[in-house]
């Protein structure tokens, strides 16, 4: 190694210090000025994140560990996740990278999605200057300022992989990772619903919702949704199809992931669920026939057990199963579920479509004044006038519409379209000759963004909360097509015979 490429590194690992130290410093500013000393704390973790940031691989593993685990810092808005902040860490060192190497940040191999994500990124920063309260972004009392910091940090994010490079090994790491993490805010709120005194203290580090199923505890006409076990039942599902390769195993997995997303009660994530086991199934089937008779067969009989059973489900199972009408279900869970529906359309019809164009150029933004929800009741709270007002419309269309406006909504929707587009086209040109497993986790990654794409605008979509998890599963699939382009070249043919 050479004495400049020496004085380079050392270079490097000064400046990534420093960052880490600004960071460290900034935190425990905030922890002070919010009486939370303690913030302190993070500064020995940090200093971890600086043994890892020179190795950019591990550090977007420990990213998607995080992420799965809903991990929280105590303290910062809920929107401002320990995730989020290892973005700004990922984002620091592809910046020095970029710095010290004086070379330009590649573009991925499809330069337009570079292009539209950026068009997205200016769209928010125009929103922010129209809408004014976007620049205030902690502390005042503007709402949604640390989601626009979110926002922004994970769109950056995007940009800042361009040169991570993902194993085999490091695929297994982030499987594993996923499900292990995904573990722990189920057993929180598993912890929080049987021992709400002694445990409470848990949902300052973990974002474990445990209002779905405390806040029904007692409640007439509650149904007790685990919303958590859908984590768990979701990172199953990779296992299952990349690394698994035993049916038997792959069965009991597949029947555990079922009943862990039917305990949610939520009938969009039974769907998801269902969704990519089955299309999952007939890729990877050697015998495609034989796998669809095989799955309509189980859809029968799984039916008629539904029929029979449905009565003695507990009430989040027959709440995730309610839209098939032909179940006898508890009343009180029927009207909840139906009940659910119902308030979308009123909110959608009432005032979403009424301010679509009041907010059709510049968008609505996300920075809400807290003052103006003092009208609200408490009997108030829940009702489609409340979620209109907090932002949350269930529904992607009108989430891009109203909050974003026509830019943004242009921009996001053609993104993801190319995204899923050179999937498919990275699928038939690489992955599907390749037995790795990177590359069959490829397949499974375009499998998730094609459904995550349809389900945004058909079924339920919100950007503030599905932005970050849409990004890092394109930022997956952008490094691993950069592997695969990166063999093409060494071997000096096309790996398609």
């Amino acid at each position: 190694m050479t004495s400049q490429s020496v004085d380079a590194e050392r270079i490097k690992r000064s400046l990534l210090v420093l960052f880490l130290i600004a960071v460290s410093v900034y935190l425990s500013w905030f922890g002070l000025s919010k009486n939370l000393p303690w913030m302190g704390l993070l500064i020995p973790a940090l200093g971890v994140v600086t043994a890892l940031i020179s190795r950019p691989a591990a550090l977007f593993i420990l990213i998607l560990f995080i992420r799965s685990g809903n991990f929280m810092v105590p303290g910062l808005p809920g929107t401002l996740t320990l995730a989020r902040l290892m973005l700004l860490m990922m984002i620091g060192w592809a910046m020095v990278e970029s710095a010290l190497r004086q070379e330009k940040a590649k573009n991925s191999y499809v330069p337009g999605m570079d292009f539209w994500m950026g068009v997205f990124l200016l769209d928010i920063f125009l929103i922010m200057a129209v809408r004014g309260a976007g620049f205030r972004m902690l502390g005042g009392s503007s709402y949604g300022g640390a989601t626009y910091v979110g926002l922004i940090a994970a769109i950056l994010f995007y940009y800042s992989v361009v040169r991570i490079r993902l194993s085999d090994q490091h695929v297994k790491l982030v499987l594993m990772g996923i499900v292990i993490a995904s573990i722990l805010p189920m057993a929180v709120e598993i912890l929080v619903y049987h021992f709400p005194g002694q445990s409470w203290w848990l949902t300052s580090y973990f974002d474990v919702a445990p209002e779905y199923a405390l806040g029904q505890k007692g409640m007439e006409g509650g149904v007790e949704r685990w919303g958590t076990f859908s984590n768990f039942a979701f990172a199953l599902i990779p296992i299952i199809y990349v690394l698994c390769r035993n049916a038997k195993l792959r069965f009991i997995l597949i029947v555990l992931a079922v009943l862990l997303v039917g305990m949610t009660g939520f009938r969009n994530r039974v769907l998801k669920v269902g969704t990519l086991i089955f299309f999952a199934s007939m890729y990877y089937s050697k015998n495609r026939m034989k796998t669809f008779m095989g799955w309509v067969l189980v859809g029968v009989a799984g039916l008629v057990v539904l029929v029979i059973a449905a009565p003695y489900l507990p009430p989040a199972m027959q709440r995730a199963v309610s839209f098939l009408p032909f179940l006898e279900i508890d009343f009180d869970v029927a009207r909840t579920a139906t009940g659910s529906a119902t308030w979308r359309f009123d909110m959608w019809k009432e005032y979403c479509i009424p301010n679509v164009p009041k907010y059709f150029f510049v968008g609505r933004g996300l920075s809400r004044d807290i003052t103006s929800f003092a009208w609200l009741s408490s009997s108030w709270y829940g009702t489609y006038e409340f979620y209109y007002h907090m932002g949350r419309y269930h529904s992607g269309p009108f989430s891009l519409l109203l909050d974003y406006g026509l830019l943004g909504t242009v921009s996001f929707t053609v993104f993801f379209i190319m995204v899923v587009v050179d999937g498919w086209k990275t699928v038939k040109q690489y992955a599907m000759h390749l037995d790795s497993f990177a590359a069959r986790y490829y397949v499974f990654l375009t499998l998730l963004m094609t459904y995550n794409l349809v389900a945004f605008y058909l079924i339920f979509g919100d950007v503030d909360s599905q932005l970050l998890d849409l990004l890092l599963i394109a930022a997956q699939m952008r490094i691993l097509k950069k592997n695969f382009l990166d063999v093409d070249r060494v071997d000096g043919e096309s790996l398609v015979s």
